[in-house]
């Protein structure tokens, strides 16, 4: 027997879903196929181009996939009947079995595995490729649909009905071998580009044949395609605001009602992230209150506390604003017109970011991403336009434009062109301060700095660059910096002198701020903690006219 490994492209209306032809939303471009025989050693070859007869134009979208036009195709490609019958008389009149592939895209898979199990979006993405070529577990991962389309209705089932056979997966396999909903959440032909979502495969499934990671990411891709078909997860949140002294306080407590979904996954996927949330979420019940009641207090408590900045990055978050960059555009269309893209695609954001920890622009600690020096200077050089979202939601406005008809695709290169001119001209202005990359000083020619005290960390010089105030001894490991942007919300700016005091005295003189929360305007006192990393804090501080 010999077995044909077959994959298709397809093409879709430019226009979308409204002017695509009911019995025909996809049209088939081009056909390859590897022959391998019962030693699964290739035998053969097979590729053609098809001409297109119903969708004359290319979406956009699977141009940049595909990396084809339609002038090659109507130049190279042949009718389908014709490619058809060549294809079937290279397959041969012998016995051959046909290999193929398509609720999870691949995007979601990468941040589960980095938040669950500490994966890299390459490692993740690595198994994944894994477990869809050698494996043969689960469909092509290089997807950025969630989304089934309705011809997969029977695979569907079949693919339960696997699962159903494993004993980890039976208890939850088998409820929905007696009614499957479809519904619009999971069936969609409309959001199926070139790919559907990633679902297991209903061949014969071998988990036991799994390494350790291979298997946590097979139990998140089949945790995931039987939690969508299971009911909502169902809580009830009860508040009560209460008035003591004059003052309003509201309480919240939260009662599960149905897992639903969650307890699929809960129940599959080997880990125990959110089991404490959940746990905190059933201690906040609150007792049977009635309206008008009065209560005694038993203790009161008052706390000083002040609001966090935002967290570093994790490759999990980094993924999510990569694919929803739209969110920091500002101008609405814009981000109406990226909110179905963003930067990069499934398939290449690991990369993106190998690439960046791999010339040193970023460091990894732990699950956290932090810039380098290095990649804080790479800001520096490169001009604002290149490094804003926005750049990249005008040339996807553009993208669309050619892709309805509303732009030639000259216009659109024209004012790439002419962007480029002017970023080159710019630079050669001499306008730009120059920027020196540490990797890039020359030895013996060290620049003249002036230091501002001593590393509480490692005892080297503490030295200035536009963002911060950063340890010489950066390169040996030192993390000790102090960002001159840190006390922007207290209407603060980090200066040298304040600097100078903080790293001899521990603390600075008492300046003028505002407190981000209230508005209030008071002074306080600059304290460097340097138990908590070289964090600058505000304390002892006093309200004007107080």
């Amino acid at each position: 027997m010999n077995y044909i490994v077959l994959d298709l492209e397809w093409n879709q209306s430019p226009g979308g879903k409204e002017d695509s032809v009911a019995h025909l939303p996809f049209e088939i471009i081009e056909i390859g196929a590897v022959m391998l025989d019962n030693q699964f050693r290739p035998a053969g070859e097979f590729h053609k181009l098809i001409k297109p007869q119903v969708y004359k134009k290319m979406h956009f979208k699977i141009s940049e996939v595909t990396h084809m036009d339609m002038k090659k195709l109507c130049q190279e490609g042949q009718p389908f009947g014709a490619v058809m019958k060549e294809f079937l008389d290279w397959c041969g009149d012998g016995d051959f079995r046909f290999c193929t592939w398509g609720s999870m895209d691949l995007t979601e898979l990468q941040r589960e595995c980095n938040r669950k199990f500490g994966f890299s979006a390459k490692k993740t993405l690595d198994i994944a490729q894994s477990l869809y070529e050698k494996r043969k577990m689960i469909t092509y991962p290089r997807t950025d649909s969630r989304y089934l389309s309705e011809d997969m209705k029977g695979k569907v089932k079949s693919t339960i009905h696997r699962l159903q056979a494993l004993e980890e997966y039976a208890p939850y396999a088998e409820p929905l071998m007696q009614e499957i909903r479809f519904t619009k959440r999971i069936i969609d032909n409309a959001k199926v580009t070139d790919h559907h979502a990633i679902i297991p495969t209903d061949g014969k499934l071998r988990p036991e044949s799994l390494s350790e990671d291979e298997r946590k990411v097979f139990s998140l891709v089949a945790a995931r395609f039987l939690a969508v078909f299971y009911p909502y997860y169902r809580y009830e949140v009860t508040k009560v605001y209460a008035e003591a002294e004059q003052e309003r306080f509201l309480s919240k407590g939260t009662v599960v009602l149905e897992e639903g979904w969650q307890a699929v996954e809960k129940a599959l996927v080997p880990t125990a992230t959110k089991k404490k949330k959940a746990k905190n979420e059933e201690e906040q019940k609150l007792p049977p209150l009635q309206e008008g009641e009065v209560r005694a207090i038993r203790s009161m408590e008052l706390l000083r506390k002040k609001t966090k900045p935002p967290a570093p990055y994790t490759e999990s978050s980094l993924l999510s604003a990569m694919e929803n960059a739209g969110r920091f555009v500002e101008d609405e269309a814009l981000k109406e017109q990226m909110k179905d893209s963003g930067l990069g695609t499934p398939a290449t954001r690991a990369a993106i970011i190998e690439r960046l920890l791999t010339v040193g622009y970023l460091t990894r600690k732990g699950k956290t991403l932090l810039p380098t020096e290095k990649g804080r200077k790479l800001i520096e050089v490169v001009p604002q336009e290149m490094r804003s979202p926005q750049t990249t939601g005008k040339w996807e406005k553009g993208l669309s434009s050619i892709a309805k008809g509303k732009m030639t695709e000259e216009r659109f290169m024209a004012s790439i062109r002419r962007y480029v001119q002017f970023l080159i001209q710019d630079a050669a202005s001499g306008r730009r301060a120059d920027v020196i990359f540490p990797e890039e000083q020359v030895r013996g020619k060290r620049r003249k700095t002036n230091a501002f005290g001593k590393c509480p960390f490692c005892g080297r010089d503490i030295l200035e660059n536009s963002k911060s105030f950063y340890c010489a001894g950066w390169k040996s490991g030192c993390k000790f910096s102090l960002w001159k942007d840190s006390l922007k919300p207290y209407g603060l700016e980090l200066d040298g002198g304040m600097v100078k005091l903080l790293l001899k005295k521990n603390k600075s003189e008492r300046v003028a701020v505002t407190l981000p929360q209230t508005g209030e305007k008071g002074t306080a006192v600059p304290i460097l903690n340097k138990d908590k990393g070289g964090q600058i804090e505000l304390m002892d501080f006093t309200r004007e006219n107080a």
